[in-house]
């Protein structure tokens, strides 16, 4: 862990400075103080809202049981897989210089995050889930990578100081917070001038009207938003949120706010990932869903918005 990058905190309650002290930090201004997690520093408090308390919760089941995995080797597979595919997406946007700082909201064990750090990138990333970046943590001192801070905390109050961050990706992220206004005036407030903010986000189209109920989407329409959260948080419990609260958008809306919270600009399009499609047996159909959801934008899985500030 960098402690020099510690100058990028600040109390995420009244964003002012915060004084180090042992195990800890303290704001002198509104007294509250935040421990040191097991080496992490620890800003995470009490959430009320029920869609982000219910992504909290499957977020913290599933990196509870990645513990009894091999975590390097997870992390290996996912830099194979995925960043050279979404590192060239984000660099049409902003391509990184070794000055830059870069922040991973929502980065989980922070595979992303891994290989620019060891490029030489200094690397902050944060999570509400303890669980998941006491994993990351773990991988990071074995393998001896020192340019890096991990933080618990919540991205609507997040405690880094205005103006920090050059460049911020945020891979399935934004989507959780119901709130997604507020989320996205924050990322704007973390990032320098000319910083970009790259989030990836699921779809509002057939797809995500679909088959992707069974992760349980909730579509961002006025008219359809309030009665698929009754279907699936009070008739079915949020059995099948497995990814927690999880909304779609259309790429007027992400433009739309993302111009309200104060961007200068912001880009949207599909967002190339890999797909399997698992879940279907019939080796046609599952070739035919790979096929439209690449091809179609009424079946792409994910869309990218890249914010300008």
């Amino acid at each position: 862990m960098d402690k020099n990058l510690y100058r990028l905190l600040c109390c995420p309650q009244c964003k002012n400075d915060l004084i180090t002290k042992p195990g800890k930090f303290y704001c002198k201004y509104c007294k509250q103080t935040y421990r040191i997690n097991g080496g992490i520093p620890d800003f995470s408090y009490k959430i009320n809202e029920s869609g982000m308390k219910l992504s909290q919760k499957k977020w913290n089941e599933k990196y509870r049981h990645d513990a009894q995995k091999n975590i390097a080797g997870e992390l290996d597979f996912l830099d194979r897989k995925f960043f050279s595919l979404v590192r060239s997406q984000i660099e049409k946007h902003h391509r990184l210089k070794k000055e830059n700082v870069f922040l991973e909201i929502g980065c989980g064990t922070f595979y992303f995050g891994r290989h620019l750090a060891k490029l030489g990138y200094p690397v902050v990333g944060i999570d509400m889930s303890i669980e998941a970046l006491k994993l990351a943590q773990t991988v990071f001192k074995q393998e001896g990578i020192k340019n890096y801070l991990l933080v618990c905390g919540n991205v609507l109050d997040m405690p880094f100081k205005k103006n920090s961050f050059d460049l911020l990706y945020g891979a399935g992220v934004i989507e959780h917070f119901p709130d997604t206004f507020s989320a996205v005036k924050e990322l704007r407030r973390v990032l320098k001038k000319g910083g970009v903010a790259y989030n990836t986000v699921p779809y509002l189209n057939i797809g995500s009207l679909t088959y992707r109920q069974i992760w349980g989407n909730i579509p961002r329409l006025p008219w359809l938003e309030a009665a698929f959260t009754f279907f699936h948080t009070k008739i079915l419990g949020g059995r099948h949120m497995r990814f927690g609260y999880e909304l779609s958008f259309t790429r007027s809306y992400l433009e739309k706010i993302h111009r309200q919270a104060g961007f200068s600009g912001a880009k949207t399009g599909q967002f190339d990932c890999e797909l399997d499609f698992d879940y279907l047996k019939n080796k046609f159909l599952r070739r035919l869903a790979i096929f439209l959801a690449k091809n179609s934008p009424l079946f792409w899985p994910m869309i990218y918005v890249a914010g300008k500030k």
